[in-house]
Formats: structure tokens, sequence, C-alpha cells
């Protein structure tokens, strides 16, 4: 189920891709955290900081956005949140998660053939 038919359901997925970006987009901002507190100890430069979000904007930033951009189907975003824990099945509700089991399991499984 990649692409819904009812206007009701594209609403739900949208608003649960929404989600799952901005979790995915916090979840990697962490990881960049530590580089702060680095920097306002002295342990880095201002320069070496600036580095670190520039990599991150380049690299990490980018590769996310890549995966919420509009035209991908947002069955196939919510199914790879909920395989890698960005959504629960309660947020998303037994009826879709239902409809989307057969991606979820792909995303579960590590398979490229996903998308």
């Amino acid at each position: 189920m990649t692409s819904p038919s009812d206007k009701s359901t594209k609403k739900r997925l949208k608003q649960l891709t929404a989600i799952a970006h901005g979790r995915e987009l916090t979840a990697a901002l962490k990881e960049l955290r530590p580089s702060f507190g680095d920097w306002q100890d002295g342990e880095i430069d201002s320069f070496e900081l600036n580095d670190r979000i520039h990599t991150f904007h380049q690299e990490t930033s980018r590769e996310i956005w890549k995966r919420y951009i509009p035209g991908t189907p947002s069955g196939m975003q919510v199914a790879r949140a909920l395989a890698l824990g960005f959504l629960t099945e309660e947020e998303v509700g037994q009826e879709l998660v239902e409809k989307l089991r057969p991606l979820v399991d792909c995303w579960k499984n590590d398979s490229e053939d996903c998308a």
C-alpha cells in the first residue's frame, strides 16, 4: 500500500510523515550536541564546530531530507518510520498498520528492495 486512495488516509499519512521526519531529524541532531559541549569546554575551536555543523548539514541532514521529499509515497515513509521506531503502531492506528504491514516487514528485514 504505497498510494492511498481516500483523502482522509492521504491526510493522515502526510501528518504521520511530518512527525516521523521531525523525529528522525531530532535523533540525528542529538548526535551533534556533544560537539557544542566540546566547543564550550574549549576542546575544539569555532572553526571545528562550524565544520561539524557543515558536515551534518551536507550529509546527515540531506539524507534525512531525501527520505521525506514530496513525491515519495507517504505509505512507504510511514512504513519505514514504523520499522525504525520513529512512529508507534498506536500512533499510526491498527487499520493503517495492517495495510502497511508488508512494507514495514520489508524495512525491518533491511531490504534494499523496499523503496
